[in-house]
């Protein structure tokens, strides 16, 4: 067969397969077996979290730490108890577990680390921190606090599974201590080992906590606190997540009364700004000089006590932001980064209370 005609028959047959291919092929479709099994619409479901919260008193504690074993005040005792200058050493250290900075020169070596600490985790370990560790910027996912019955200290931790939560109990191997910010408000564990440490027997795990009414303090740092009073500012993404609770409402004023005294109005703002209501200070104030009140003295007097929370971005997209005005008790510890605040991570951190409380 001349190539001619070997060319003509590889057309026709490539015509014939195809018209068959569009043809003659059968439907390949069947009804799935699954059919109508999913006209249920979904269902929205409550998450509660629990942590099992107990108030610090006379007589109640962790037994932590042990006699005769270092604690964590052991620890924090490792450290200046005073502010750094810009460029000084800022990393303690092992001297076999110097991390490998560019420059030695900013590590402080210390004989007495590595410490190991018994604690109890105070907080999931799921808070994001990014800080500067030899002047490269680490982002730590998973950061937490342990605490005993001589302190807190937070746990620097660059991972999104944990095998402990808050309650549980911990044994750290702590090879090495930072500033985050150059002051002792700002001290983390940068290096650890970490496994997880028995309970005494038939004992649940729990978090011990204080009551605070006034604004935080260094005395809170790393420490469980219980604040309470009525939501200013619901967290957001525009402000961060950051949620205002005051322990007390704005005075409430006629409508009509007017801006109030020019005293009240540039005083009040400095003072309110003192209490940590951050930008709620101007309705604050507003309020306050509305409704007449004069004097430095009545002036603090009207203020109330404010305390930011930090909310884990996971609950703001889980719809977790309780609107202003909303009464709520918050339990959480305090870390200091660039402003203190307290850390909420669990929906069981959070009470809502009633109107009559």
């Amino acid at each position: 067969m001349s190539p001619r005609c070997m060319r003509y028959v590889a057309i026709f047959a490539a015509a014939v397969t195809l018209t068959c291919g569009m043809g003659c092929t059968p439907d390949l479709r069947e009804e799935s077996d699954l059919e109508g099994q999913f006209d249920t619409p979904g269902e929205q479901r409550p998450v509660s979290e629990p942590v099992r919260y107990i108030e610090r008193l006379s007589g109640r504690s962790y037994g932590l730490p042990r006699d005769g074993e270092p604690g964590i005040a052991d620890l924090i005792a490792l450290l200046p108890d005073a502010a750094i200058a810009g460029g000084d050493p800022d990393i303690w250290a092992g001297p076999d577990d110097i991390p490998p900075c560019p420059s030695r020169e900013r590590v402080n070596v210390v004989d007495d680390l590595p410490i190991t600490v018994e604690g109890v985790v105070t907080v999931h370990p799921r808070q994001y921190l990014k800080v500067p560790i030899c002047d490269q910027d680490e982002r730590n996912y998973g950061s937490f606090v342990v605490e005993d019955d001589t302190g807190g200290i937070v746990v620097l931790r660059n991972s999104r599974v944990a095998q402990y939560t808050a309650g549980d109990r911990v044994k750290l191997t702590v090879r090495a201590m930072m500033f985050t910010f150059r002051d002792p408000s700002t001290r983390v564990v940068v290096s650890a080992d970490v496994e997880r440490a028995d309970p005494p027997d038939g004992e649940a795990g729990f978090v011990l906590y204080e009551r605070l009414a006034e604004p935080f303090s260094i005395a809170d740092i790393s420490e469980t606190r219980r604040i309470e009073g009525v939501v200013m500012q619901s967290p957001n993404n525009t402000n961060f997540g950051q949620l205002i609770l005051a322990s007390k409402p704005a005075p409430s004023a006629d409508p009509d009364a007017g801006e109030g005294s020019v005293v009240c109005r540039e005083s009040c703002p400095t003072r309110c700004r003192r209490r940590q209501c951050g930008e709620t200070c101007g309705e604050i104030c507003a309020a306050i000089c509305a409704a007449g009140i004069e004097g430095n003295a009545g002036i603090d007097e009207a203020l109330p006590a404010c305390w930011p929370a930090n909310v884990d971005q996971e609950l703001q997209r889980r719809g977790f932001g309780p609107e202003k005005g909303t009464r709520l008790a918050i339990y959480g510890p305090v870390f200091n980064s660039f402003d203190m605040d307290m850390w909420v991570q669990r929906l069981g951190q959070v009470e809502v209370l009633d109107d009559e409380e």
